[in-house]
């Protein structure tokens, strides 16, 4: 036999990591709007939601998820919180929770993710950047949260109101299901060490459900919603943003 070393060729070397894609909405024109219902939703005393950004400007309201009666908004308040406000199918408060961190910096990623069961306070949970934030939770009454609306926007509210200076990576949105965020794990699905994590083609990994809303992808057709609640359309023009997270 002669000495010549055979190599093997099912050798593979480490897989690479994941990388989000963020996207620029510029403040101005940019936003994205379903025209309808999203396709499945229901209301419910469940939300979980996880989403990167990085401010292109402060000190003004900004909307990110709006519904259009805005049973269900989610924003940048003008003293620089990051705000969730939800209401009952009447059109009464039922969840508010304000961020402690303020969003002052237009040059860093941040990342917020939460979850709630509304009939149980002790199922709350706020975290930025992978750490508990402690946010002031206003309102969390046991009741039904309204996510059925006849329209939503990203990027703004309905009909481009209040419209969002700041790329955005992977915002995930999953109405109707409750991750319990105090286990580190389960943290660790969305956010690693200050890096992203890949939640799977549809949103589906961290829970087994496809997420309702779940942007992701090339900026290219990231409109059309990976996630189960059907795709939206597309305002003014969005860009690839000038960083990833």
């Amino acid at each position: 036999m002669s000495g010549t070393m055979l190599t093997n060729p099912f050798r593979f070397g480490p897989a690479a990591p994941y990388a989000a894609n963020g996207v620029n909405f510029d403040g101005t024109n940019d936003y994205l709007e379903r025209g309808a219902d999203l396709t499945g939703a229901a209301d419910s005393k469940l939300f979980s939601g996880s989403i990167w950004f990085k401010r292109g400007d402060t000190g003004s309201t900004d909307n990110v998820l709006t519904g259009a009666l805005r049973r269900h908004e989610i924003f940048f308040h003008s003293g620089n919180s990051f705000r969730i406000v939800v209401k009952n199918s009447g059109g009464a408060g039922v969840l508010e929770i304000r961020s402690a961190t303020t969003f002052t910096s237009t040059a860093v990623w941040y990342h917020v993710m939460w979850s709630v069961d509304m009939t149980d306070s002790g199922k709350r949970h706020f975290y930025v950047d992978g750490a508990d934030d402690s946010p002031t939770w206003t309102k969390y009454i046991n009741d039904t949260l309204d996510f059925t609306e006849t329209n939503h926007a990203f990027g703004s509210r309905v009909g481009g109101a209040n419209k969002t200076n700041a790329c955005f990576a992977d915002p995930w949105f999953a109405f109707g299901q409750y991750i319990d965020l105090s286990v580190a794990a389960n943290r660790l699905k969305f956010y690693n060490a200050g890096s992203p994590v890949d939640l799977g083609s549809d949103g589906s990994t961290p829970t087994g459900t496809a997420a309702i809303i779940f942007f992701s992808g090339v900026t290219a057709g990231w409109e059309t919603n990976d996630g189960s609640g059907g795709g939206f359309t597309e305002n003014g023009a969005l860009t690839d943003c000038g960083t990833d997270p």
